[in-house]
This record gives structure tokens, sequence and C-alpha cells, in this order.
């Protein structure tokens, strides 16, 4: 759990859409490999910001039944010396997942990039002319995406650390230390009242 890299600068939604916009404009590229490329990786990014994955799960993605599809990560990362669960994957906007068809792309096996971790996403999104423009502002790196999942659960649908944090993988110790800043004490008033509420007879 205390593997989870320095907190960078979170990618939030209209640049992501831009970053996507941006890499829209390679599908009618003249040459093929770039064309197939740009999808590939577009869709990558597509999974990855809307499940707050971190670059190496995307290689271990699943859909089951359980009533109806759902997508799931079985990436086996070890802390201390265990290995954590296979855990089931929430869009952290519905509207995405939906508009953009996702479980059913994963399950069809729409092809995503040969190599899929930390480096293969910095070196593909170094190319990027919109990525660049953004790093002249902020030090965003490819785990921007990871922690724009945990700060817009907290900021646009105040979902707790306990849910968010085994939705993305790791300890609520872990979650709350790297997001701390983004929990608020709105969120933190909100769980003393609860627990200390008593029953109105």
């Amino acid at each position: 759990d205390n593997n989870e890299p320095k907190l960078f600068e979170t990618l939030l939604d209209d640049d992501f859409l831009k970053l996507l916009a941006s890499i829209e404009e390679k599908f009618s590229a003249k040459h093929r490999i770039q064309r197939e490329q740009a999808k590939k990786w577009h869709f990558c990014l597509q999974i990855a910001r809307t499940y707050g994955l971190r670059p190496i799960e995307m290689n271990y993605l699943q859909v089951r039944r359980n009533g109806k599809d759902t997508l799931w990560c079985v990436y086996p990362k070890q802390t201390n010396d265990v290995a954590t669960k296979p855990r089931r994957l929430r869009a952290i906007h519905k509207n995405w997942e939906e508009e953009w068809n996702l479980i059913k792309r994963i399950k069809n096996k729409e092809p995503l990039p040969e190599t899929m971790n930390g480096d293969s996403f910095g070196t593909y999104l170094g190319r990027n002319s919109y990525w660049k423009e953004l790093l002249e502002k902020e030090a965003y790196r490819p785990y921007s995406l990871r922690h724009a999942f945990a700060v817009c659960g907290h900021v646009d649908y105040n979902i707790s650390s306990q849910v968010l944090a085994p939705a993305m993988g790791h300890s609520v110790e872990t979650h709350e230390k790297c997001y701390s800043r983004w929990i608020g004490e709105d969120y933190f008033d909100d769980i003393f009242e609860k627990a200390t509420q008593t029953i109105k007879k």
C-alpha cells in the first residue's frame, strides 16, 4: 500500500476530454500505424480514467457475468507479501461508461496498446501536443488520471474514503494519506455527526 506513487497534479474532466479530442485528431492520420495506435490509446485512456486504474492494471481486466456484465481488475498487487483480491470496477461517471460503451468494447476485445505500464503511458502521452501544453502548467503524470478518479469521487459525488479506497484497490489509511487535502472538513464533520448521533425516543 505504501508503494502508491507521489501525488501529482490531478487531470480533471475538462482537460481529460480535451486530451482525448487531441488523440482523436490522429484517427485520420496519413499512416495506418499512427491511426491504429491513436485508437488503441484513446480507448486505453478512457478506461483508465473512468475506473481510476493504475497503468499496469490495464493488463488485468475481466468482464464477468453477474446478472449483468461487470468489469473486474484481477491485478495481484503485492502488499506485505499479500496479494490484493480481484475487485469490481465502477465508473466515476456512469455517463462516460455508457456513452463510450466501455464494458462491451472490453468484452469484445477491442484492441488496446501492446504494452501498458507507467513507462508506455508516459511515452505515448509525451508525444501528444496537448499533453505537452498541460505540462507547461502543472506536473502531470500518467497517475494523474487515477488521482482524478479519487478527487472527483470526493469533490463531485461526496463518496467516502471507506467506499473509494477499496474501489481503487488500496487501504483506507493509504487513501486518506494520499487524498486528505481533497476530502475536506465537511466529510469529517459528516462522519463525526453520524458516529455521535443519538436515537431520539
